[in-house]
């Protein structure tokens, strides 16, 4: 027979659990917000402008440009502590995937990255400013 001291308990012991089980990431996305910069590629003398909207799961679409002219979609993923995976889809040069690292410090957004392209790695790295309702003031891992 259950009594009614242990129906209390169990009760509200599966009240708490419920609370805590949640639903989905409770924290603030720094680095929320639209961002246009620039990227640079040493090894390949490559780079152009880049422009991401970062929405409030860490979803990332944009655009990244290379060699001045040539515009790709750019299509991606960063978590809360700054770690940045995606796709640029370029039309006639091949993809560029990527993995690498951001950091919002003073207002910026700063990082670099590794990219394959054809087949081979290369180094990069970027920097953006907010434009407009950025809600990124700190985060990532330095």
């Amino acid at each position: 027979m259950i009594s009614v001291r242990n129906l209390i308990v169990c009760t509200g012991l599966a009240a708490v659990m419920a609370a805590c089980a949640g639903g989905g990431n409770d924290l603030p996305n720094h680095f929320e917000g639209s961002w246009k910069g620039a990227w640079n590629g040493p090894e390949t003398s490559d780079g152009g402008a880049v422009s991401w909207t970062i929405d409030s799961a860490g979803v990332i679409k944009g655009t990244m440009a290379r060699n001045g002219n040539l515009s790709g979609n750019f299509a991606g993923q960063v978590n809360q502590d700054g770690h940045v995976t995606g796709t640029v889809t370029y039309q006639t040069s091949g993809n560029f995937d990527i993995d690498g690292q951001i950091i919002v410090h003073q207002g910026t957004l700063n990082g670099g990255f590794t990219y394959t392209w054809l087949g081979k790695g290369y180094t990069g790295t970027w920097s953006f400013t907010p434009q407009g309702n950025t809600t990124g003031t700190t985060g990532g891992t330095p």
